[in-house]
């Protein structure tokens, strides 16, 4: 979203303006959201998670959000209260059978559609 600032002064033909009115704020903002993030991975390493996403290329991203369930096709609740700038996130309070979604988010708040779940990977020792 963008916020922009105007006033108002009325000219006549002579070339004489008037005074300009008080400057007003407008807030403009898309409703488009984002493409969904792809290629999302998260992969157990020691006591992380290390989750990594291909970057959405929009000219309002403002971030990401990462969400978890214990189920594919569940109820998804984010774990980060800030958005992420980077394209990877890592973790140290996740279940290891947890489900991942990421989303993107533009400037005027509008998410991603959710990206496909995808389970952690937990390499064989």
């Amino acid at each position: 979203s963008n916020i922009y600032y105007y006033a108002i002064a009325a000219k006549d033909t002579l070339g004489n303006e008037s005074e300009k009115t008080d400057i007003k704020e407008v807030l403009i903002r898309d409703f488009t959201p984002p493409r969904a993030v792809r290629n999302v991975r998260a992969q157990a390493e020691n006591t992380e998670v290390v989750i990594t996403w291909e970057p959405v290329d929009v000219f309002d991203l403002a971030g990401y959000k990462i969400y978890v369930s214990t189920t594919a096709s569940g109820v998804y609740e984010p774990i980060n209260q800030n958005l992420i700038t980077t394209t990877s996130f890592s973790t140290i309070n996740l279940d290891l059978s947890m489900f991942i979604q990421v989303r993107a988010v533009d400037t005027s708040g509008n998410e991603s559609k959710k990206s496909k779940p995808i389970s952690i990977f937990v390499p064989a020792d």
